[in-house]
């Protein structure tokens, strides 16, 4: 009868010391990346040798469409880009031959980067999130 309960206290041990040690680390710094979880609106904002806002949207499928509102130019220009499974952006602000380009980095809610215009030699960083659908 002793052996049984010292049994049942060992194998009770074991099994609450599996289910403890599975499943996430709710303590993970860094944010699940996945295409379908970023799609939807998003914005933000750039500065630099310029600066301004943006908006645009994620497909599923990494495609990235929208505007990009540039305080000098007191315009908006087409953005267009893709992100890859990874979470990074490749974007042209304006056109291919003289726009600006933005590179960087996308996660759940959160993304940021660096965007570079060599004809004008500007250059700078910009940072957005996730909008509330």
């Amino acid at each position: 009868m002793k052996k049984t309960k010292i049994l049942s206290v060992l194998l009770l041990c074991l099994t609450l010391s599996v289910f403890n040690c599975s499943g996430s680390d709710d303590n993970d710094t860094e944010e699940e990346f996945s295409l379908i979880v970023i799609a939807g609106p998003w914005s933000g904002t750039f500065d630099g040798g310029d600066s301004g806002t943006y908006s645009v949207i994620v497909s599923t499928n990494g495609t990235v469409t929208g505007t990009a509102f540039s305080n000098d130019l007191q315009q908006n220009l087409a953005l267009n880009g893709t992100i890859d499974d990874d979470g990074n952006l490749d974007a042209v602000v304006g056109s291919a031959a003289n726009g600006a380009s933005f590179t960087g980095k996308f996660r759940a809610t959160t993304s940021s980067g660096t965007w570079n215009n060599p004809n004008l030699n500007l250059s700078g960083t910009w940072t957005g999130t996730k909008d509330e659908q």
